[in-house]
């Protein structure tokens, strides 16, 4: 990850529903450099994050991601 990667994926931890979602969008567009980092945060104690991880994946549409997601489906 870089520096840039660490910070957005530290917002989207943060109890700021607004900061979450503009560092959801901020890691969507950065695409394929953002599924490994999104794909960890899937596994956050913090509902919203593995919620926020979720949407961005799907958003970015990568290959690798999809067996996470396909696990993700069983998250309550």
């Amino acid at each position: 990850m870089n520096k840039n990667t660490d910070s957005l994926i530290a917002d989207l931890h943060c109890d700021d529903t607004m900061r979450c979602q503009h560092a959801r969008r901020a890691l969507v567009a950065m695409g394929e450099s953002a599924v490994v980092p999104l794909t960890e945060a899937l596994s956050s104690e913090k509902y919203w994050v593995r919620w926020e991880a979720a949407k961005a994946l799907g958003q970015i549409g990568s290959s690798t991601a999809v067996e996470s997601l396909i696990k993700a489906l069983e998250d309550d």
